[in-house]
């Protein structure tokens, strides 16, 4: 219910409801005018090796991890593309939606009281809903390059590490808790390059 006619599309409630409050004055809210709204996002990917032009298609991520075969990789970029497969596996948008429940809709965040009352929403709220699912996707897959270059906090036994992971592990420099973290996609893009 909102206070206040809604136009999204994606949220869209124009269908009025008078009522009384508790004060018993005239109130009238806003329900939705559809029981279903449906916001498809699809993740894409593409792994590229600079050295020889070659590319993985523009893919989903279940296809993504047989076509870097095709990319003629040395170990150190092998090494890489296998840590962006798996930090990758865990940021797309279905885990961020999937982790987070009704949370990942910044639309929740302004419903208030026991009768779940929102004071209406602007016409472009499915866009604020898309950028955050890739903000969210976005940092998650910043942590977990981090992650990687601060090493593992658990190494389970049989934990095997190739030559280019340790040369991987070697090339990252991040400062620890006192100072500050950083990372940077383009440093990542030009290890792939070496």
């Amino acid at each position: 219910m909102y206070q206040s006619p809604v136009l999204d599309p994606l949220y869209r409630a124009t269908i009025p409801i008078s009522g009384t409050d508790f004060d018993g004055k005239n109130l009238t809210t806003y329900t939705q005018d559809f029981w279903i709204s449906v916001l498809a996002c699809a993740d894409r990917f593409q792994f590229r090796n600079p050295a020889n032009g070659i590319s993985t298609s523009l893919t989903r991520f279940s296809a993504l991890g047989k076509e870097t075969n095709s990319l003629r990789l040395t170990k150190l970029q092998l090494a890489t593309v296998r840590s962006l497969y798996h930090t990758i596996g865990s940021s797309i948008t279905y885990q961020t939606v999937q982790s987070r429940g009704a949370n990942s809709l910044r639309a929740s965040d302004i419903v208030s009281g026991t009768d779940h009352l929102s004071p209406g929403l602007p016409d472009n709220q499915w866009q604020i809903e898309a950028t955050e699912l890739f903000s969210v996707s976005m940092a998650k897959l910043q942590q977990q390059i981090i992650g990687y270059a601060t090493g593992p906090t658990y190494i389970h036994e049989g934990m095997r590490f190739t030559q280019g992971d340790k040369d991987l592990c070697q090339r990252q420099k991040i400062r620890g808790v006192s100072g500050y973290l950083s990372f940077s996609v383009l440093g990542l893009s030009i290890i792939l390059i070496l």
